[in-house]
């Protein structure tokens, strides 16, 4: 018998392991070798590992996601005066969510997973965050107090337009950084873009969830309530930022940055107009801009490289 397992074997033993778990939505979030046809393959280095150290790793990732998780928590707990809904919270979104996104990234390697089926899945992973947010969040601060109100046109129309701006600048800043790091746009990146129409209209309705249940949970809640152990709003905006960028981990170190940085600009409009609906507006925007436009052009310029 060979020592390794082959690839549809090892991934189908993952996937029975976590899809109950994590959902489709979790795997899909990490992965990173998309086929062509919008089927992810296995990549070379799985198909010389075996499914137990795959679902090994992963595992230990989790107990360390979660052993801090645990500590942090009950550190915040005895030396602050934060109550225990809001130390709940804050270990969730600083904690635990970060390090559950760094924990699947072996998940990146399993196989057999469509792009619909990954936006949907993404879609109810991040309405499920923006919910709990929201129940952590409107009984002790209401919706105003997470930012949920409006603010005069010119103003939401200048600061939709300032961001939207701001964090597709950060974007193309990043790309010679990914060229001489990565070789360019990671698998992932380029084979989560949509190719067919039918495709396209979910990716916009990923676009418009992922703007506002992102921004309620982490530029709503998570940046008001750190706000409470630290009264600084500019180093709260920071932390969350980079809370906001490791829950991104599977876009890689420099998409980690870029997300952060991102995260940065949107906590400063939140923090400048008291509004989160501007920061929800355009985080849509961008989403839609790098998925409609700009990512079929990556995609393009990938495969003539490749044929070159």
């Amino acid at each position: 018998m060979a020592d390794s397992v082959s690839a549809s074997e090892t991934s189908q033993r993952v996937l029975e392991k976590y899809s109950g778990s994590w959902g489709q939505g979790a795997v899909a979030l990490a992965s990173s070798c998309l086929g062509r046809d919008g089927m992810m393959q296995i990549s070379d280095s799985v198909q010389t590992a075996s499914a137990e150290q795959l679902t090994a790793e992963v595992d230990r990732r989790l107990r360390i996601g979660l052993g801090l998780t645990v500590a942090g928590v009950v550190t915040i707990f005895l030396t602050t005066a934060s109550g225990f809904w809001q130390t709940l919270g804050l270990g969730l979104f600083y904690l635990l969510l970060p390090s559950l996104a760094v924990a699947q990234l072996p998940l990146l390697r399993v196989h057999e997973i469509e792009r619909i089926p990954m936006y949907i899945g993404s879609a109810g992973t991040i309405v499920v965050i923006g919910a709990v947010a929201l129940g952590f969040g409107v009984p002790s601060s209401g919706l105003a107090g997470l930012g949920i109100s409006w603010i005069p046109g010119w103003e939401m129309v200048a600061w939709v337009g300032g961001t939207t701006i701001a964090g597709l600048v950060i974007i193309g800043a990043f790309w010679p950084t990914e060229s001489r790091s990565a070789g360019g746009p990671s698998d992932f990146v380029l084979k989560l873009i949509p190719r067919t129409g039918v495709e396209k209209r979910f990716f916009v309705g990923l676009s418009i969830v992922a703007g506002l249940g992102e921004e309620i949970a982490y530029r709503g809640y998570a940046l008001t309530t750190i706000q409470l152990l630290i009264p600084a709003p500019w180093i709260a905006a920071g932390l969350s930022s980079v809370a906001f960028g490791v829950l991104h981990a599977y876009q890689g170190s420099v998409g980690i940055l870029r997300t952060s940085l991102i995260g940065l600009v949107l906590a400063i409009s939140v923090l400048m107009t008291e509004s989160l609906v501007p920061g929800i507006m355009a985080h849509a925007l961008i989403d839609l801009i790098v998925g409609l436009v700009i990512g079929p052009r990556m995609v393009t310029r990938a495969e003539k490289d490749l044929r070159c």
